[in-house]
């Protein structure tokens, strides 16, 4: 085990220009991912699709880009939470969880400087077997050095605010379905098992 690579090839619209206090990424260096990795039914097939996962988060987070001809998770389970439906309970740990999080990315004016994650696979992954799908979970620690988000204030001014260093260790479920490896999450997992499942606010777990 060990981190994951990420490849890229350089944007089809020109030269790439790291973020600045005064403007986005422009031209963001894309990611080069080959999709038909993920018909290998071995384990190999299941680590190429979260690979490709842990690549495009950090293109989407950092570059500012939309990737929206790469589906990661299954129909099904796209449908099934935007059927579910949401305790009081539950609605008040997502709020927290938001809060925690912020909201970096919900406005075409925000952009990130100097953010480099890390993806490391800890260790061989965990079997998932059930009646009806198989799998693997992948145990990862993501590090992220300091990073600068860039907001603007109600005058239009540039405003930054630095991010500290942290670390996380987060757990990838990925199942073999319908030809194919794709993203779950232990939520999907067990909500469709258990009627009375209650969901967490994240899939990080401990050392």
């Amino acid at each position: 085990m060990g981190p994951i690579i990420f490849t890229s090839e350089p944007s089809p619209h020109g030269a790439y220009e790291p973020a600045t206090q005064e403007h986005g990424p422009k031209n963001y260096p894309w990611p080069v991912v080959d999709e038909s990795l993920w018909k290998d039914k071995m384990v190999s097939g299941s680590y190429a699709v979260l690979s490709a996962y842990c690549q495009i988060e950090a293109f989407k987070f950092a570059g500012r880009v939309s990737v929206s001809d790469i589906e990661f998770y299954h129909p099904d389970e796209e449908e099934f939470w935007k059927e579910y439906q949401y305790s009081e309970e539950e609605k008040e740990v997502w709020e927290k969880e938001k809060k925690r999080t912020g909201t970096y990315g919900e406005k075409p004016e925000e952009w990130v400087m100097n953010y480099q994650p890390s993806y490391i696979v800890k260790k061989s992954p965990t079997a998932e077997k059930n009646v009806s799908f198989h799998g693997y979970i992948w145990s990862v620690r993501l590090s992220v050095p300091n990073y600068t988000i860039i907001r603007h204030d109600d005058q239009g001014k540039p405003v930054q605010e630095l991010v500290r260093a942290y670390h996380q260790n987060i757990g990838y479920p990925t199942i073999y379905r319908d030809g194919r490896w794709w993203m779950t999450t232990l939520d999907y997992l067990n909500a469709r098992m258990s009627a009375n499942y209650k969901i967490s606010p994240s899939l990080a777990i401990d050392d």
